[in-house]
């Protein structure tokens, strides 16, 4: 069995392709909508494996297109998303089955197997071109009602142009069905067979064509042209289309169009003629156009006039009573509409606003208060709608990487493999953690009132810290991480947690380098995630520094994000950088750079949280973070610029 995997996870797809090919299955793999385009428009598969989020298009629209070009290979749907709307809508876009992630392969491989089976005897509808047609029961050619005598390679070619009507096959594809099992067959040997076909269409009213570099194609043959009827007046004459039993012009209608009335079919009708003289080919032609139009809607609208003239003045009698009637409680109308509306809401949630509009100018703005509030809670509530969607999205991927690679080291023999497959779940382990702390971070940073836990702390002495705990991972992948002291010296280590106001001996209190009022949990948080990226995404051999200024109104080429005093941390690494227009959008979550600009495979990996965590931390505390290039002219000559990341808070007084 032939299958296309159309995957975007690599990790996801290489070993579902390395299960699938030890089952004894031949596989393909598309990490696009436009590579499946193009294996499909190549190579005929009997099932396609359909993930939904692709990078390019969404799966839906892939499978339209498919469906849409008739295309008939059976399609499965595999993805994290399992909702009944997505299910309902993959099966009415035409695909065969749907399976969730995450799933056990031998459930995959049973029910591709079974699709197959059923796709081998579906009705593909009427194969009939002309009066040669296809009798799928007793599997012959009927051509003017005589059954065809064929040969099997002769009824594979036939069939397969016939399937293909209107349209041109390959050469090779042809070949392959009509010698499927044959590798030394010779180029001519198609030509043979497609003669003996073309001696037993003949006369008929079908024939097969050579396309010049595109094959063969099976058309309708043109018909012999006709002369028409000889008619009293000495000339042919021939019915073009219409209905000929329309009345002729009372007199010739060449000079000038002619308007009459007629009877047709027993109804009164308007005809307009037209006569035309045309010559082509040597031949003089002249052209008779009747158009009718029946006067029974003439008719009609003299009496639609007539009702609406007799009736006008009792509408308009009407109309008044039914305005007067209106008048008596319409000023307490709205403000029962309202109250009806919230009774009938009850103990529901309110969702949507109330009408404003048409109550009362003394009770709207109550109405728009309540309305901003309903509109502030119903946001809230989409927020952690979309915030639950992705993460269960995020966290359902590597479960069903980790899913796959248990059930292949369960098929697998050998010591060594099974050691790597063990090491690859390890790996993933640890990816799914640092995802569940990312999104807790997250949804903390989102969720809690702005400004808790807020006091004095020293930014100085928390970035310190934050270099220290990161110097392992940073020596494990050569990387030379450095520090530089908002005081421009090397500050030795006191007893006491400088990086709290009050910290120590109250007898003496160390005195705060680079005071700030915000959370001390949450900037260094920030400065975490920012440093955790620059040593990803910076190079083997590169260099990382975390710098602390005092307060200051800019940085260079950053302007501060507000007035007043500001302190600053910046995380200046030499990594690829990020281009100036996928800036803002890298702090939108799941937001990844693409593979070929990070400095490794696992780099790609990661869940695109870590600058939507720094930012939302920054804002609640006051603050924010924004990117900018750490060397402009290395950009210009085409270089890696590396990435400057500056925190900005507000300086304590």
């Amino acid at each position: 069995m032939r299958i296309l995997l159309v995957e975007d996870e690599i990790d996801m797809a290489s070993w579902l392709l390395r299960a699938l090919k030890q089952s004894g299955f031949v596989a393909d793999h598309a990490a696009t909508a436009q590579e499946a385009e193009t294996f499909i428009a190549v190579t005929d598969y009997d099932i396609v494996v359909l993930d939904l989020r692709l990078p390019d298009r969404h799966g839906f629209e892939l499978l339209a297109t498919l469906r849409d070009r008739g295309c008939a290979t059976p399609v499965l749907i595999l993805t994290a998303q399992g909702s009944l709307h997505d299910r309902v809508q993959g099966l009415n876009l035409g695909a065969d089955d749907f399976l969730t992630k995450p799933f056990a392969v031998e459930e995959l491989e049973a029910r591709m197997a079974s699709i197959v089976r059923r796709s081998v005897g579906r009705q593909t509808g009427r194969l009939q071109c002309a009066s040669l047609f296809y009798d799928d029961a007793s599997r012959a050619f009927n051509l003017k009602g005589d059954w065809l005598a064929l040969t099997p390679r002769e009824h594979a070619a036939l069939l397969t142009l016939l399937m293909r009507s209107g349209s041109p096959v390959a050469k090779s594809q042809l070949s392959g069905k009509v010698f499927p099992h044959d590798r030394e067959v010779g180029p001519d040997a198609i030509e043979l067979v497609l003669h003996r076909v073309r001696r037993k269409l003949e006369g008929s009213d079908v024939r097969i064509v050579t396309v010049r570099g595109l094959g063969y194609m099976m058309e309708r043959a043109p018909r012999a042209s006709t002369r028409g009827e000889l008619g009293d007046d000495g000339r042919y004459h021939r019915q073009l289309l219409g209905d000929a039993a329309l009345p002729g012009p009372p007199q010739p209608a060449a000079l000038q169009p002619v308007f009459y009335n007629a009877q047709f079919q027993d109804r009164p009708v308007r005809i307009a003629a037209i006569e035309r003289r045309m010559h082509a080919a040597g031949t003089d032609y002249h052209v008779l156009v009747l158009a009718a139009e029946s006067t029974g809607a003439r008719e009609q609208a003299l009496q639609v006039v007539w009702q609406q003239t007799v009736l006008r003045d009792v509408w308009q009698l009407g109309i008044v009573i039914l305005l007067v009637w209106l008048s008596v409680g319409w000023t307490l109308k709205p403000l029962n509409r309202l109250r009806d509306g919230l009774r009938q809401r009850g103990g529901q949630p309110l969702t949507t606003p109330l009408e404003a509009q048409s109550v009362p100018n003394e009770v709207r703005p109550l109405v728009d208060v309540i309305n901003q509030h309903i509109w502030a809670r119903q946001e809230a509530v989409e927020a952690q709608a979309r915030f639950l969607a992705d993460a269960s999205h995020q966290l359902r991927m590597p479960l069903a990487i980790m899913f796959a690679q248990a059930r292949y080291a369960l098929r697998e023999h050998d010591p060594v493999r099974t050691r790597e497959t063990l090491e690859a779940i390890l790996g993933q382990l640890d990816h799914s953690r640092r995802l569940a702390e990312q999104l807790l971070s997250l949804a903390h940073a989102t969720q809690a009132a702005p400004g808790e836990g807020a006091r004095r702390v020293d930014l100085n002495a928390i970035a310190r810290d934050v270099v220290l705990q990161y110097l392992s991972m940073a020596h494990g992948k050569n990387i030379d991480l450095g520090w530089q002291d908002a005081r421009g010296e090397e500050v030795a280590d006191q007893s006491a947690d400088p990086s709290v106001d009050g910290a120590g001996d109250a007898a003496a209190p160390v005195a705060l380098v680079v005071p700030v009022l915000a959370s001390d949990v949450e900037i260094r948080e920030i400065l975490a995630n920012l440093v955790h990226n620059a040593i990803r995404y910076t190079p083997a051999g590169g260099h990382i520094t975390l710098a602390v200024h005092a307060a200051a109104g800019h940085a260079p080429g950053l302007p501060a994000p507000g007035e007043g005093r500001w302190a600053r941390a910046e995380v200046i690494d030499s990594g690829p950088g990020i281009a100036p227009e996928r800036r803002e959008s890298a702090f939108a979550r799941f937001q990844r750079e693409a593979a070929a600009e990070v400095a490794d495979a696992a780099t790609a990996r990661g869940a695109g949280l870590g600058l939507s965590i720094a930012r939302a931390y920054a804002q609640r505390n006051g603050g924010e973070v924004v990117l900018a290039d750490a060397q402009p002219e290395a950009r210009a000559r085409g270089q890696a610029p590396g990435l400057r990341a500056v925190l900005w808070l507000p300086a304590a007084t």
